[in-house]
C-alpha cells in the first residue's frame, strides 16, 4: 500500500512539474574591461567596432554602449576587418569541416562564404578599392 501510496505521489510531482511553464532566461549585463585572443576592428567612419569575443562577432558603437551579436554561436568567428566602404565585415569561421573567409553586413544580415576548399583560409584583408579579400 505505501508503495503505491509512494507511487501515486511521485507521478503527481511529475506531472505537476512537467506542465509547469519554464522560467524565463534571466538577463545579464556583462562589463568587459579586458580581453585574450580576441582582436577588434574599426569602420572606416570610426563610428562602430566589429569585435570577435567568444566565438562570435560583436559590433558595437566606438563611443561606447551595447554591443550586438552579428553570427551565430556556431562560427567559431576570428579577426573581423571592415570593408573599405563599411558595408561589409569579413572574419574567417570554422564551418563545415574547416575555416573559410566569410563576410557579413554590419547589421548582421547577408552573411555569406566567400572561400571553399580543403585548406584552412584564415586572416583576411581586404584590397584597397574593397574589390577582394585576400589572405595574409
Amino acid at each position: 500500500m505505501r508503495r503505491k501510496l509512494a507511487a501515486i505521489v511521485v507521478l503527481g510531482l511529475v506531472i505537476a512539474l512537467k506542465g509547469a511553464p519554464a522560467p524565463p532566461p534571466a538577463h545579464i549585463d556583462v562589463t568587459v574591461h579586458e580581453g585574450t585572443s580576441m582582436s577588434v576592428a574599426v569602420s572606416p567612419d570610426g563610428r562602430t567596432l566589429a569585435v570577435d569575443l567568444q566565438g562570435s562577432i560583436w559590433t558595437l558603437p566606438a563611443s561606447g554602449g551595447t554591443a550586438t551579436r552579428i553570427t551565430d554561436i556556431f562560427n567559431d568567428a576570428r579577426q573581423p576587418t571592415f570593408s573599405p566602404d563599411g558595408k561589409w565585415i569579413a572574419f574567417f569561421a570554422y564551418r563545415d569541416g574547416g575555416y573559410d573567409i566569410w563576410a557579413i553586413a554590419p547589421d548582421g544580415t547577408n552573411q555569406h562564404k566567400l572561400t571553399w576548399g580543403p585548406f584552412d583560409d584564415r586572416e583576411p584583408a581586404w584590397s584597397h578599392d574593397g574589390a577582394h579579400v585576400s589572405l595574409c
